[in-house]
């Protein structure tokens, strides 16, 4: 009888890859449609302390790690932790590069919050989307 030669090494490598990616992009995207909201609700209702402006960013940074990583984690189905939390650092690198490309300032303790907060917003989604119970078909 011959040996059944499976290729999970790759598979399960790729799979890893596609959901880090797709968890990424997904939690980006909810970053800037959450962004796209705020700021016009900002507009609409009037002025906002500019002190409270950095903390409202920091929560939505959260809220689309989160998402990403639970995305993420649901895509590869294992690992919730850590997945969730190489997610949100996926997307806190996303965010430095592109605001190092834009701003010539430089980092500071407030770069160090908002990757321990991506990296725990997404470490929360992973477990929430490992816990989920996947739906019952009754045939």
């Amino acid at each position: 009888m011959k040996a059944v030669v499976t290729n999970v090494g790759n598979n399960s490598k790729a799979i890893y890859i596609r959901g880090l990616l797709i968890g990424a992009v997904a939690g980006c995207l909810t970053i800037v449609l959450l962004l796209i909201l705020s700021s016009f609700i900002l507009t609409q209702t009037g002025s906002l302390p500019t002190d409270y402006l950095s903390w409202i960013l920091l929560a939505l940074d959260g809220i689309g790690a989160l998402a990403g990583a639970y995305i993420a984690v649901r895509i590869i189905k294992a690992g919730g932790l850590i997945w969730g939390g190489a997610t949100g650092a996926i997307i806190f690198l996303m965010i430095l590069i592109a605001g190092l490309m834009s701003s010539t300032d430089t980092l500071g303790i407030y770069t160090v919050i908002k990757l321990a907060v991506l990296v725990l917003a997404g470490a929360v989604g992973g477990i929430l989307a490992v816990n989920k119970k996947d739906r019952v078909k009754y045939d």
